[in-house]
């Protein structure tokens, strides 16, 4: 990052002048978390190099104040980018059919909870129910009972 922000601090010492401050160096992308559309992103880049003992190339006249092996910055990139309004209003419609989707899933699965417990309310009813019976007991007793009958009817 620029000015080695979050670097090693040893990278400092070498140039005069670096002032790392996360305000103006530091890079951020804004996503949004459902989706993952980039809204926003600030990207902050530095190209450093290293000042190689032994090579005359003239550094130290350019650079007085350098000491030899250290890192300097080269180029420092800041780029900004934010989303049109023509794809925010984009977003806004997947956001809403997003929204819409949720709904209606959750809306299906009420529909589809409420319509199991009636049909459970209703097979319990038939089951329980019919023929006049108040309970199991009595529906048991009324069954070996038929059976009974049945067995004489076929005698």
């Amino acid at each position: 990052l620029p000015h080695f922000l979050h670097g090693d601090p040893r990278l400092l010492e070498g140039v005069k002048g670096l002032a790392p401050d996360k305000e103006l160096h530091q890079m951020h992308i804004d996503v949004e978390p459902i989706l993952g559309q980039t809204m926003v992103e600030h990207v902050r880049a530095q190209v450093n190099g290293q000042l190689i003992p032994g090579e005359n190339w003239g550094w130290d006249t350019w650079f007085p104040h350098v000491q030899s092996g250290t890192y300097v910055p080269i180029a420092w990139f800041d780029m900004i980018s934010e989303i049109s309004d023509a794809g925010a209003d984009e977003f806004k419609q997947i956001y809403t059919a997003h929204a819409a989707e949720q709904i209606f899933s959750w809306f299906g699965a009420a529909v589809a909870l409420i319509c199991s417990a009636l049909l459970a309310l209703a097979v319990h009813t038939r089951y329980y129910y019919r023929d006049g019976f108040q309970d199991l007991d009595d529906a048991q007793s009324y069954a070996s009972n038929d059976e009974t009958d049945s067995d004489n009817r076929v005698q």
